[in-house]
């Protein structure tokens, strides 16, 4: 994996500190606010890249986080025994932050340190995007079904 940064959307530059090996990837990143660290979401993947016809590899979630993209923090975040677990999407929620991926949600006070919540959804979609705003902290899933695509809504309301 690799992870770029640009001052103007346009000339993109290696992040030559970036901790990241072959096989891991970044699922989404949240950019430093106030004295916040930079957190980055995603996993590793364990054996080949998924191929159609081939059995999925293992992943491990993982998170990454830092204060100034040259010193790093990497974190595996903790599964369940039976979880082939995958990071997609991370959030601020609160003064932390939420992350979700299949149907596992972990929480976090500092973006390096990660629990895996008691919140989990028993859905046939799971949450890719989490937005926060006046309604709470709310979780979109998209899944595509014989009658074409839905959206469903979660609403992460039993989050502490």
């Amino acid at each position: 994996g690799a992870l770029f940064s640009s001052l103007d959307g346009q000339d993109y530059r290696p992040v030559e500190s970036a901790p990241l090996d072959c096989g891991e990837y970044i699922g989404e990143g949240l950019a430093l606010v106030g004295t916040g660290p930079w957190v980055f979401v995603g996993g590793r993947v364990e054996g080949p890249l998924p191929v159609e016809g081939y059995t999925p590899p293992e992943n491990e979630a993982g998170a990454w986080s830092s204060r100034d993209l040259v010193t790093w923090t990497t974190s595996l975040m903790p599964q369940p025994a039976r979880a082939n677990a995958s990071v997609w999407t991370v959030a601020r929620h609160g003064a932390g932050y939420v992350a979700t991926g299949g149907d596992l949600t972990w929480l976090s006070d500092d973006g390096a340190t990660w629990r895996l919540s008691s919140v989990a959804y028993d859905h046939d979609s799971s949450i890719g995007e989490i937005a926060n705003g006046p309604a709470g902290t709310l979780g979109f899933a998209s899944l595509e079904g014989d009658d074409g695509n839905r959206i469903d809504v979660f609403r992460l309301a039993d989050l502490p």
